[in-house]
């Protein structure tokens, strides 16, 4: 019997390596190139042209009244679906005071992280005499998550660019109610609110809907550089930062901030590691004047960090209080 040596092994099994390294290489590169055809496709758009759906028909399609305390002070919550046409369903809270002065109540659209909606204003205490409205985002961003959003990510996608329009749909609704004093609605976005916040406020100029003054707090520009941030594997960090680059490009704030106007307030965490000091004041940078910036000595804002959430909330309702004096 004639014996097979270990070499002789390797040179018959070669030949089958080699077509199956070469099949890797071609579906790699198939990969590689549909991969970055669909990434132009989705970069070389104009934002807007994917955002701006017109100016739609809202209808009310649910509505749920309750009362609840604030403090020593009681409050009626109104958790309110409309349907923006295009934009899809919108779903938020109200928060109004028991009684309305005659002439109206200020009113403020508030955009927290992904925790919104009621949650959102049960982090407020103290609401005072305004009407806050607390969006609640698309059920489908919350599957964002998870690792399970890979498989979500066009539903992901067509959900997130839906947000600015329902935001500036809201503030269109809002203007049209009662209890609205007919001044412009003012915005306050934390955290993931703050990136959505710029796309909208450009929607808004380009709909001619007058908006208010807009605080924008832990948020950043250059979406590459904040998708990076994230915690992870330095694979999965790369992946993760290309992949929400390329997808979610309409929302990008540097792409919008440049044809915004209005008054607004940038407050930024210096030891931030979610928003990373340069996508900080990169967003500073670009803003338009008239602006105020205030750099605190705090990491990112969560919602289980009562004592930084009162802060915030007392430096935006002061400053947005100042401007609406002088504006009065």
């Amino acid at each position: 019997m004639s014996s097979i040596h270990k070499g002789d092994r390797d040179l018959k099994n070669r030949p089958l390596l080699k077509v199956v390294m070469k099949s890797l290489k071609f579906w790699v590169c198939c990969f590689i190139t549909i991969a970055t055809a669909i990434g132009l496709s989705y970069w070389l758009k104009n934002p807007m042209d994917e955002l701006n759906k017109g100016i739609p028909v809202i209808k009310l399609v649910q509505e749920t009244v309750y009362e609840e305390k604030d403090g020593e002070a009681l409050r009626t919550y109104h958790d309110l679906v409309l349907d923006i046409g295009p934009y899809g369903l919108a779903k938020f809270t109200v928060s109004l005071p028991e009684k309305i002065p005659e002439g109206g109540l200020p009113t403020a659209l508030v955009v927290n992280g992904l925790d919104t909606g009621r949650k959102c204003l049960k982090l407020i205490q103290e609401h005072g005499n305004a009407a806050l409205i607390a969006f609640e985002y698309p059920s489908m961003l919350h599957k964002m998550k998870s690792i399970a959003a890979v498989f979500y990510f066009r539903s992901a996608r067509r959900s997130a660019l839906a947000v600015p329009g329902q935001l500036v749909s809201i503030a269109r609704w809002a203007q049209e109610q009662s209890w609205h004093d007919k001044s412009p609605v003012s915005t306050i976005g934390f955290s993931l609110g703050a990136e959505f916040l710029p796309a909208a406020l450009h929607l808004a100029c380009s709909e001619k809907v007058c908006l208010g003054p807009a605080v924008l707090a832990y948020g950043g520009a250059g979406l590459f550089s904040i998708f990076y941030a994230i915690p992870g594997h330095f694979l999965l960090k790369c992946l993760r930062a290309i992949g929400g680059a390329i997808l979610f490009h309409p929302l990008e704030p540097e792409k919008h901030l440049p044809h915004i106007q209005g008054e607004f307030l940038l407050i930024n965490g210096i030891y931030d590691q979610l928003i990373p000091l340069s996508a900080a004041k990169k967003m500073q940078e670009l803003f338009p004047e008239p602006k105020t910036i205030i750099n605190l000595e705090t990491e990112h804002v969560k919602p289980n960090d009562p004592e930084l959430l009162g802060k915030l909330i007392r430096i935006a309702r002061d400053w947005l209080e100042e401007k609406r004096e002088k504006g009065g």
